[in-house]
Order: structure tokens, then sequence, then C-alpha cells
């Protein structure tokens, strides 16, 4: 009788214990997924102060312009970029989590768009501005595109090969954002994948070659070319 109680006892404390690390398990998973949001958030709002502060400069240049302040601003260019691509990880470090807050994710992920979007306006007004040689890259996807994963994982192959070179900014189809909706009426942008390089547009999906021999084609771009 001793023993069965023993036993008894036994399986109630193992019980216990399981029930408390599973516990413990699930609050730290929500207390992990929670500082990541707060991460995305704080970056969300230092790019966008970074945004504002490009904007003024942007005025600037148009009452000064010289060659030492193009130089200037396209430094401060690539450090955006930089910020952003932080912030990019982020998120997918987010969705990819198992306890994601969908509808959190979903207005973080708006407002990194909104955040591309702005960076997409700036660069371009460097670009003519300064006679820049680098490219800016649109490029339009959604969630029903069988070969958009394919084609970001070649994007992302020349992003790393030609650096502050070639600026991509990939543009989430499925958002409802008018300011997405206004960018795809302007260039005429109907489906998935879509690309628009220093504003001309290429429909339809590029193998690795196939890219290359477009990105080649505008020019400066000796890594590849």
């Amino acid at each position: 009788m001793a023993r069965k109680r023993f036993h008894l006892s036994l399986y109630v404390s193992a019980g216990i214990i399981s029930f408390i690390i599973f516990i413990s398990g699930v609050f730290v998973g929500v207390l992990v997924n929670e500082i990541k949001a707060r991460s995305i958030e704080e970056g969300s709002k230092d790019v966008s102060g970074m945004l504002k502060d490009f904007e003024t400069q942007l005025l600037l240049l148009d009452l000064f312009p010289s060659n030492s302040t193009c130089q200037l601003y396209e430094v401060q260019l690539r450090r955006l970029s930089g910020e952003l691509g932080i912030l990019e990880e982020e998120l997918k470090e987010y969705e990819n989590s198992r306890r994601i807050d969908f509808p959190e994710f979903l207005k973080m992920k708006e407002e990194y768009n909104l955040l591309l979007i702005k960076y997409w306006i700036f660069s371009e007004n460097m670009r003519t501005k300064c006679n820049s040689t680098y490219l800016t890259l649109l490029y339009f996807y959604n969630k029903e595109c069988s070969i958009c994963n394919d084609e970001g994982i070649i994007l992302t192959y020349y992003k790393m090969k030609l650096r502050e070179k070639l600026l991509v900014f990939a543009i989430d189809m499925d958002l409802n954002l008018t300011s997405t909706k206004a960018l795809m009426e302007s260039f005429g942008v109907e489906k998935a994948p879509t690309l628009v390089i220093n504003s001309q547009k290429f429909d339809g999906f590029y193998d690795k070659e196939g890219l290359r021999e477009l990105l080649c084609s505008f020019g400066y771009l000796e890594e590849i070319c």
C-alpha cells in the first residue's frame, strides 16, 4: 500500500512538473515574441525619423545643389538601407515564430511597406538629382505567385553581389495600402512577379542569367557584367 501511494505521489509530482514546464515554455514564447514585436516597432520609428530628416535634406538639395552634398546624402542613404535591412530580418523572424499575432504582424508589415515606398521615392529623387549610378528596383510579389520565392532568392543574390549599387524594394501586392495601389497603377503592374528598374517596368519571372543580363543593360555593374 505504501509503495502504491509512493508511485501515485511520484506520478502526480511528475505531472505537476511537466505542467509547470509547459506553462513556462508558453510564457517564454509569448515574452520572446513580445520583445521581437517591440523591437520591430522601435525600428520602424527610427527609420521613420530618418526618412523625415532625409525629406528635409532633399529640400535643401534643391536650394543648394552640389557634388559634395550629393555624396553626403548617398552615404546617409546607404545607412538607411542598412536599417531597413535589419527591420526586414526582424519581420521575417517574427513571421516564422510559432505564436505570431497575425493582426499585429499585418500592421507591422503595412508600416514596413510604407517605409519602403518612402525610401524608394527618396532614392529615385537622389538618383535623378545627383546623377547617381545605383539602380532602384521595385519588386512586386504576392502570396499566390508560386515562383515569387525563387525570384526573391535571385534578387537577394544580386543584392549581396552589388551591395549599394542595387537598391531592392520588395512590395507586397496583397497589402491593402493606397500607396501600393498607386504605384501599381502608375507602372501598370497587373501580375506578380513584376520588376520596375529605374522606373522601367519588366513583367514576369527572370532567372539568374536573365536578371544578370537585364541589370547589366543599365551599365555601371562591373561586378556581374
